[in-house]
């Protein structure tokens, strides 16, 4: 008798363990979604010399313009300086400038990316930060 239920015992563990298996092999695979409907890619970078540079690039050939403000860290919040610079282009566009950063002091570039459609309207729009230096 003792046999008879090891038995069974082993014959439910193999089943539990098999139909895990059997389940996920019916599962679809998830689509991986872009982060950006139009936009392939956006770099944002401040080094400590004060040298800026951003780059995007689209997946299609459609106007886009790219900002770049210098940040400073006031310890409460993050302070646009005046500091800026700004390029446009079809597709890609690649902008670099050169900031004063004062010694001692915490900065970052905000970069803010439009995408335009062919009627100009405005159809995404991108921010992303630099790495934070301090001058």
């Amino acid at each position: 008798m003792r046999k008879k239920i090891v038995a069974v015992l082993m014959v439910l563990v193999f089943i539990c363990c098999a139909l895990p298996t059997v389940f996920a092999a019916d599962v679809d695979t998830p689509t991986i979604n872009p982060r950006w409907n139009n936009v392939f890619y956006v770099t944002a970078q401040l080094s400590r010399s004060g040298r800026a540079e951003a780059e995007v690039a689209l997946y299609e050939a459609k106007s886009v313009t790219l900002d770049i403000e210098l940040q400073e860290d006031t310890g409460i919040r993050w302070e646009e300086t005046g500091d800026s610079s700004s390029g446009s282009d079809i597709g890609h566009c690649l902008v670099q400038d050169n900031f004063n950063l004062e010694s001692g002091v915490d900065y970052r570039i905000k970069v803010t990316v439009n995408v335009y459609d062919d009627s100009d309207r405005i159809i995404e729009t991108v921010t992303k930060y630099s790495s934070v230096v301090t001058g």
